[in-house]
C-alpha cells in the first residue's frame, strides 16, 4: 500500500526523524485509531500492537522509536502531519482510543 503523503508532513518527518518506512509500519500495525477535529484521525500504536508486531519480527530499535509516534491521517487517506506524544499539546492525540479488532 502506497501512502500519500503531504509537503506538511515531509517535513514534519524530517524534523522529527521519522522515515517513511517508520510511517508504514505505523499505518499497519497501530491499533489506536483517535478522531480530532476536522474529520481527521490520529494512529499510534498501544502495548499491545508494540508486542504483536515485535512477535512477527519487527525490530525493537524501530518499535521504540514508533512508541511514541502520531500520524494523522486525512479522511482521503493523506498523511497530514506526524508528531511525538510530550507535553500538554499532545493531549488531543491521546483521547479516547476506538480500538481496531486483530485478526
Amino acid at each position: 500500500m502506497e501512502l500519500q503523503i503531504s509537503k506538511h508532513a515531509q517535513n514534519r518527518m524530517q524534523q522529527r526523524g521519522l522515515r517513511y518506512a517508520d510511517i508504514q509500519l505505523l499505518a499497519e500495525y497501530a491499533d489506536m485509531d483517535v478522531v480530532i477535529a476536522g474529520g481527521l484521525h490520529a494512529m499510534r500504536l498501544s502495548k499491545r500492537a508494540y508486542a504483536i508486531a515485535q512477535a512477527q519480527g519487527v525490530s525493537t530499535s524501530v518499535l521504540d522509536r514508533l512508541k511514541r509516534a502520531v500520524a494523522v491521517e486525512s479522511v482521503e487517506g493523506t498523511l497530514v502531519t506526524c508528531l511525538h506524544l510530550y507535553g500538554r499539546r499532545s493531549a488531543a492525540y491521546r483521547g479516547r482510543a476506538n480500538r481496531k479488532f486483530f485478526r
